[in-house]
């Protein structure tokens, strides 16, 4: 398989210094608000994505399916 090219890695498998090449920005400026909204509205929140969380019943549920519980 060819290597791939920095633009197309993920920013955080690359340096930083190639990751602000690649958004075209220094460390000292920054992206301006506008930038970042342009940004986010084109890749997304730089958040992870919640869990669906287990309602209590099932976890009450699971306590009982438990070997030692039936024996």
């Amino acid at each position: 398989m060819p290597p791939r090219s920095s633009a197309t890695l993920p920013a955080w498998a690359v340096s930083p210094e190639v990751a602000l090449r690649a958004a075209g920005v220094t460390e000292a400026a920054g992206l301006t608000n506008a930038e970042a909204a342009r940004i986010r509205a084109a890749v997304g929140p730089n958040e992870l994505a919640a869990e669906e969380s287990t309602p209590m019943w099932r976890l009450v549920l699971a306590q009982f399916d438990d070997m030692l519980v039936k024996v």
